[in-house]
């Protein structure tokens, strides 16, 4: 288990209040009791003298006096001849092993502990005032509850009030968390401080001084990949006409044609690569921009990308199914959404069989438009489902020609649209890949379309 400052500020409290609490219970106690000794000691030695005052040698008949009631209530009172030495406890009485001296003592018996007092009288007589020593606890006991029980009632208020005072102590903290929480990979804008208290700004600033390295280096490597792509574009083009020039100006032997056909699909895909990593900067540099979205028509997208890719489709004599049912406009700009259409549509050309089945329809829902491509093609295993969103990742085992690029752009540019995309299953076999938009205001203000407009298929 992770430390808690939250949690250990609150034992630290709550020990010290029950230890405080506890403290104070037992000085109250002690207190009590040196009253109780106090006030019973002085009741009493004015009780013996009071008796001895009162009484004469020739009418006092020595032994116990019985008291029920009045001042004397809760002591045992013996007069007695100066020469016996018993203790105060009526026919129970024993032998004292203590000295026959007046004034105070403390004796124990088989019935208990005793607080004795003697007083000898003019009149050859001693007066011994007892009581126990438990009525004496008893008082101490009362009078500390009386005095202590305020704390106990309040103990559960100042309990309550340490949790809360630490729950708000440590608020801070736990907002900055839940904003960091709710912020997307990519948002390395600095944490709101205003409002932090000053144990945690060091915190927050050592924080936003790390996101501003980041976004530093992020922005670094983002302009190194653009610009790298970008210069590599050129040569690359003009490598390609080069070698289409040597494959077409005159005839060349078999062995230099496969050469040369080897070397002008490497071209090519090099040259995909770096067109990849050109959409894949702009897209990123947009993001970062915030720049502002249009409402694009979904349909006119698809259709405007399936007539770009319609010589690939009919290449591998694939069956391209394209269900538009609804209009649907999406928050995005018109680039952003032919790449995207693009780069699904390409990967399920390309992993489809020849002869195979290509499906893409468009919905428009409550919760906004969504995009379908499905394909029957392998597909692609649940757990790695993710993964293929990593740039460069390619499945193990995968011989189709491609950069690992494409839908790394794809989550780069749902991502920056609000939208999102899921892998799946679909029932051609292959992989199914929804893109749900969401609801745009002009959407929200058109129909459905004309009955006219049917699903359109290129054999």
């Amino acid at each position: 288990m992770r430390p808690s400052i939250s949690r250990r500020l609150l034992l630290l409290l709550i020990g010290s209040t029950i230890a405080i609490g506890a403290l104070q219970t037992g000085l109250c106690y002690r207190g009590s009791r040196a009253e109780a000794d106090t006030f019973y000691d002085q009741h009493m030695r004015l009780l013996a003298e009071a008796i001895a005052g009162a009484t004469r040698s020739t009418s006092t008949d020595t032994g116990d006096i019985p008291v029920t009631s009045g001042a004397a209530a809760g002591f045992t009172i013996r007069i007695r001849p100066d020469t016996e030495a018993l203790l105060p406890a009526g026919d129970r009485a024993q032998r004292s092993n203590t000295t026959d001296a007046p004034g105070f003592s403390d004796l124990q018996d088989s019935t208990g502990e005793w607080r004795l007092y003697r007083l000898r009288s003019p009149h050859r007589t001693t007066i011994e005032v007892a009581q126990r020593a438990q009525a004496r606890t008893d008082m101490a006991l009362a009078m500390a509850m009386g005095t202590a029980w305020p704390i106990f009632v309040l103990t559960p208020l100042v309990l309550f009030g340490a949790w809360w005072i630490v729950r708000h102590g440590v608020a801070p903290v736990h907002r900055i968390g839940r904003a960091l929480a709710a912020r997307t990979a990519d948002d390395l804008s600095p944490v709101e401080d205003s409002a932090v208290p000053v144990e945690v700004a060091p915190l927050t600033d050592e924080i936003n001084r790390l996101m501003a390295r980041v976004g530093g280096l992020l922005a670094a490597q983002r302009r190194f990949v653009g610009d790298a792509a970008h210069e590599l574009r050129s040569p690359l083009t003009a490598l390609k006409l080069q070698v289409q020039a040597m494959s077409g100006t005159q005839p060349v032997e078999p062995s230099l044609a496969a050469k040369l056909g080897r070397l002008d699909r490497g071209v090519e895909r090099m040259h995909r690569i770096v067109e990849q990593l050109l959409h894949l900067s702009r897209t990123e540099v947009r993001k970062h921009e915030d720049e502002s979205a249009d409402s694009v028509e979904l349909d006119d997208a698809v259709h405007r990308v399936v007539s770009d890719l319609a010589e690939l489709v009919r290449e591998k004599q694939l069956l391209l199914r394209v269900t538009v049912a609804e209009q649907a406009n999406v928050a995005a700009t018109t680039s952003d959404l032919d790449i995207l259409i693009a780069n699904l549509l390409d990967n399920a050309i390309k992993y489809s069989p020849p002869g195979g089945t290509v499906e893409i329809s468009v919905a428009s829902g409550p919760k906004g438009a969504v995009l379908s491509i499905m394909d029957s093609g392998p597909g692609i295993p649940s757990a790695e489902r993710e993964r293929v969103f990593d740039r460069f990742y390619r499945l193990p085992g995968n011989d189709v020609s491609g950069s690992g690029l494409g839908l790394a752009i794809v989550r780069t540019i749902t991502d920056h649209i609000g939208a999102s995309i899921s892998l799946g299953e679909a029932h051609l076999g292959g992989l199914a890949v929804k893109v749900a938009f969401p609801v745009s205001e002009r959407s929200a203000q058109l129909g459905k379309r004309s009955p006219g407009h049917q699903p359109k298929v290129i054999p």
